[in-house]
């Protein structure tokens, strides 16, 4: 039996197997840098936990943001804060 994933477009041989695309697994890895800022309160500290660049982790709570057309996260040089949007997905995350 075959099935479609629908995020890549490519067709699964065994799909009563879990499978997880990559495209997915780029959504959570962008998932759990936002999940990561809020908890840890700051974009530096959540580097830090997941052993990557600070550049690295802002810039995947960046594109979550775009891909959901919301900012979720208030930054600037000195401090951050969580929007009443993050703190909404936050919560269902």
């Amino acid at each position: 039996r075959r099935i479609d994933c629908a995020h890549c477009k490519v067709t699964l041989q065994n799909p009563q197997r879990r499978i997880i695309c990559f495209l997915e697994m780029d959504d959570l890895t962008k998932i759990r840098a936002f999940i990561d800022v809020v908890e840890d309160g700051s974009f530096s500290a959540a580097a830090r936990r997941q052993a990557v660049s600070t550049s690295s982790i802002a810039r995947r709570v960046a594109s979550l943001e775009d891909e959901l057309g919301v900012r979720l996260i208030n930054r600037n040089t000195r401090s951050l804060s969580v929007t009443q949007a993050g703190e909404v997905y936050y919560e269902k995350a």
